[in-house]
């Protein structure tokens, strides 16, 4: 397993190089539980891109295929960033 995490960070970090050159700000989401490894915002071309990184010929999980197709899905979207507080008791 750290083998194979090991190659996921190199390989994500090289696309991360390559995606930088193209949008204003790229973020790597390093081991996260979420459907992609990468999100890039590019405001003057009003770009949100979800990027996941994959390797030969692996493919998309059951997560991943279901958050792609909801994203292409739709060409409207309206993006927001909202901050969740909780207060503690």
């Amino acid at each position: 397993m750290i083998k194979l995490k090991s190659y996921a960070w190199k390989y994500e970090n090289e696309a991360l190089k390559v995606l930088q050159k193209e949008y204003e700000l790229c973020i790597r989401i390093p081991m996260s539980l979420a459907p992609f490894d990468i999100l890039c915002v590019d405001k003057n071309k009003g770009i949100i891109a979800f990027v996941e990184v994959k390797y030969g010929k692996s493919s998309l999980t059951e997560n991943q295929k279901t958050f792609k197709n909801i994203i292409e899905s739709r060409n409207n979207w309206h993006v927001k960033y909202i901050i969740f507080r909780v207060n503690e008791k």
